[in-house]
């Protein structure tokens, strides 16, 4: 939010559609008009359904939400491609584990400021993890709000943001933060602290024997003194939280790590309660994206040998840099050298645009229409909307040049294929509209 002023005013933000003039990725472009940008990208697109081919459409974009996911995840649906939304700090695991453990698809709303207690392991909440603006607003009244002092304690294997700010640190050798959790839910078992339903319910009455401090001390590098300390101090603080991500996700095995550290809150009766874990509704309008899809790391692999072997014929990327975000070993941007056409919807000449054949930026987001569900949510029913408040910068231009919403680039071409996207507009702001007065019509909420 606080870069977004400067990608506004950046002067090196694309001013028009850029067609690749030299070999690709020599980063040498020539302009040309909207008219000849769009008639070329439909064109591509064209070709692909003659040969019956369009399954090699391939879409990338960020995670998108609210309409503009609905718009599309529709577009790529009707046209019959791969959609890819690109996750840059990828969260599989923790997705993965939310859903395993407490059945949710939507990330829960972890309730900072009404606990008495927060374990996190490797979750750098105050820094990048997650929705650190959110989680710091709640650590300020955890800490400072009109109410007794929260205690934090940070399981980590580095000296992270969180652990700077945190009561205790304790630090576990990398990717033994699982087998910390179950040591310290033997802890909680041994000695009665734990809720008996919930036990039974995770264990079927197995008291975890081979978790036990003393057998795991040295395995995880942190003392069984230690170990049964803050499983004391987590049960007797009630009510506390459990957190895990971030490192602790970043292992192989990182998913038995995070199931492990979040069946912690159903020990201690945290799940469903203030203070504890408070989970997200669903959006009320049923057809917007609920969660924003995302793409697990195994699927960028299979993509990569699909370039490679000229499964991808055309590449469109929009609000995403994978060329820069995905490792070197996965040879991605050796593998587009394979794809005949990739077209970048960028405003800015990053990584993946610079290999792009044709260019079409798209509005900064303050200069645009939108909507969204947030996730993580804050617990409740919530859907933002969001309209332009400055003029596109570029607009003085003309029409044929200049930027334009990605949305509405993507309708126009829609109407050019004869997709039938059955939504509720021609233009983007026209869906918005009806998705607001649904929202209305509705009559509840605030």
């Amino acid at each position: 939010c606080e870069a977004g002023l400067q990608a506004l005013y950046n002067p090196d933000r694309i001013r028009g559609p850029l067609l690749r003039a030299g070999e690709r990725g020599s980063s040498q472009f020539e302009e040309i008009s909207w008219t000849d940008a769009l008639g070329r990208l439909t064109f591509q697109l064209e070709e692909l359904q003659r040969r019956r081919a369009q399954k090699s459409m391939v879409l990338i974009t960020n995670p998108v939400g609210g309409h503009l996911g609905m718009v599309a995840e529709r577009f790529v649906e009707r046209f019959r491609g791969r959609f890819m939304p690109y996750e840059s700090i990828e969260r599989t695991n923790l997705r993965a584990a939310i859903k395993q453990v407490f059945g949710q698809d939507r990330m829960p709303d972890f309730d900072i400021e009404r606990a008495n207690f927060i374990l996190s392991f490797g979750a750098d909440f105050l820094n990048t993890w997650v929705s650190p603006v959110r989680y710091a607003r709640g650590f300020g009244e955890f800490r400072q709000g009109d109410r007794p002092r929260g205690t934090m304690v940070q399981v980590d294997s580095r000296f992270s943001m969180t652990g700077a700010n945190a009561d205790d640190r304790i630090f576990v050798k990398p990717g033994m933060e699982g087998i910390l959790a179950l040591s310290i839910a033997h802890v909680l078992i041994k000695d009665g602290l734990a809720d008996t339903a919930a036990v039974e319910a995770l264990t079927g009455g197995d008291t975890l024997e081979e978790f036990a401090p003393e057998a795991v001390a040295q395995k995880i590098g942190v003392a069984a003194e230690k170990v049964s300390g803050v499983a004391h101090a987590f049960a007797g603080n009630r009510p506390a939280i459990a957190l895990g991500g971030g490192s602790a996700a970043a292992h192989t095995n990182g998913l038995f790590n995070l199931t492990a550290i979040y069946s912690l809150n159903y020990l201690v009766g945290s799940v469903g309660q203030e203070g504890g874990i408070v989970f997200n509704p669903a959006s009320p309008l049923d057809d917007i994206p609920s969660v924003p899809a995302v793409t697990a790391f195994g699927e960028w692999q299979e993509l990569a040998n699909d370039m490679r072997s000229g499964d991808v014929g055309v590449m469109m990327v929009r609000g995403a840099d994978p060329f820069y975000g995905l490792p070197a070993s996965l040879g991605f941007r050796e593998a587009s050298y394979d794809v005949p056409f990739i077209f970048s919807f960028s405003n800015f000449m990053d990584d993946t645009t610079a290999m792009a054949d044709l260019v079409l930026p798209e509005h900064n987001y303050l200069e645009d229409w939108g909507s969204d569900s947030p996730d993580p949510g804050p617990g409740y029913e919530l859907v933002g909307f969001q309209q332009p408040v400055v003029r596109p910068f570029f607009e003085s231009r003309g029409e044929h040049l200049g930027t334009r919403g990605f949305a509405d680039v993507l309708l126009a071409i829609a109407g050019e294929l004869d997709l039938d996207l059955d939504l509720p507009g021609e233009t983007f702001k026209d869906i918005l509209q009806a998705g607001a007065m649904k929202l209305f019509e509705l009559n509840r909420g605030s």
